[in-house]
């Protein structure tokens, strides 16, 4: 999973955990810039659909999904590179993931907010 999911046509779906106050709150603000983008919430039918053996029945997912429309899964930080392009330091950001103890840190601090986000940001109203 690397600079290649750069090259992927930016069609598809982010599968988001729609239970995440952070989570509801980053996909309302990709939402506006992503007219062409679908995003799905995680405990839907269509994302079980979409994720197959990614997905965790009865479990908070523990990262965002992206699905190309190949059906292609990327999961974590990289479910988020269809949307870099939008983003004034998409160059710097990808500047630094070529290296491999940034791309290291940059997931490392990814995954520790996914882990800790109930606990910081809370739970949607309808959890």
């Amino acid at each position: 999973m690397g600079n290649d999911v750069l090259d992927k046509t930016r069609s598809g779906c982010l599968i988001y955990d729609s239970h995440c106050r952070l989570c509801v709150a980053v996909k309302r603000t990709l939402e506006q810039r992503s007219a062409h983008i679908q995003f799905v919430p995680y405990e839907s039918r269509k994302a079980a659909e979409c994720l197959g053996k990614h997905y965790q029945v009865d479990r908070r997912p523990p990262m965002a999904y992206w699905v190309d429309e190949r059906g292609t899964v990327v999961g974590g930080l990289e479910a988020f590179f269809p949307f870099l392009h939008g983003l004034r330091s998409w160059k710097i950001f990808m500047f630094f993931w070529k290296f491999q103890l940034c791309r290291h840190i940059m997931i490392g601090l990814y995954e520790f907010v996914a882990k800790h986000r109930y606990r910081w940001f809370g739970a949607t109203e309808k959890c």
